[in-house]
């Protein structure tokens, strides 16, 4: 099983810990965006958005982060505990996989992206929209231990990834979010394969928080 990632990428991240969760080998291909190796023949064959994370699963083509944890708990997975077959509960989860995707990363990227990529100078509105992102998911965890319940489930996955990127921004105070903070702190303790998560964010610290 193919997998075209770049470790400092948050969505990349969460994908190697539910990997490792489900016990599963993959064969990482490092992809250099800076490179262009997301835009050369092969890779626009696969994929014509030339985006990562592209998992290739024997011939199976995906993309798009949220799909590809879903894909593999669903196929691979012994059991639901990550993506739990009760209707209610998995609705609670994808919502939360919808969050980080569409509020969550999305506020970081547009805080962080202009600074790395434009050189523009930090945005303090573009700071207060992620920090009201953050206060979302501290509402969310007001009662519940995890981010989508009571039980790790791939909502954690995917915004601990985010949110252990968002932690070292500069101007960002993580200790306003107390909610966060213990939810944080309970996932680095109990995924398993957090430390793929780590690595990967030693390698975005040093990139870009400077």
């Amino acid at each position: 099983m193919d997998f075209y990632y770049l470790p400092e990428s948050a969505p990349c991240r969460s994908i190697l810990m539910t990997a490792k969760a489900l016990g599963l080998e993959l064969n990482l291909k490092p992809t250099n965006l800076m490179a262009g190796e997301h835009r050369t023949p092969e890779f626009l064959k696969i994929n014509p958005q030339h985006t990562i994370p592209t998992l290739n699963d024997h011939g199976f083509i995906l993309w798009e982060s949220r799909a590809i944890l879903v894909y593999l708990v669903e196929k691979y997975g012994k059991t639901s505990s990550l993506y739990p077959t009760d209707v209610q509960s998995r609705a609670i989860v994808n919502q939360r996989l919808y969050f980080d995707m569409g509020v969550l990363y999305q506020r970081f990227a547009e805080y962080l992206y202009p600074q790395v990529f434009a050189k523009a100078p930090a945005d303090p509105e573009k700071l207060k929209r992620l920090e009201e992102g953050v206060g979302f998911l501290n509402t969310f965890l007001e009662e519940s231990k995890y981010a989508a319940g009571d039980s790790l489930t791939l909502a954690d996955l995917a915004l601990v990834a985010t949110v252990s990127s968002i932690e070292p921004l500069k101007g960002f105070d993580i200790t306003k979010y107390a909610n966060v903070v213990r939810w944080y702190q309970l996932c680095k303790k109990t995924i398993f394969g957090y430390d793929l998560n780590e690595a990967g964010l030693e390698v975005f610290k040093s990139r870009f928080i400077k």
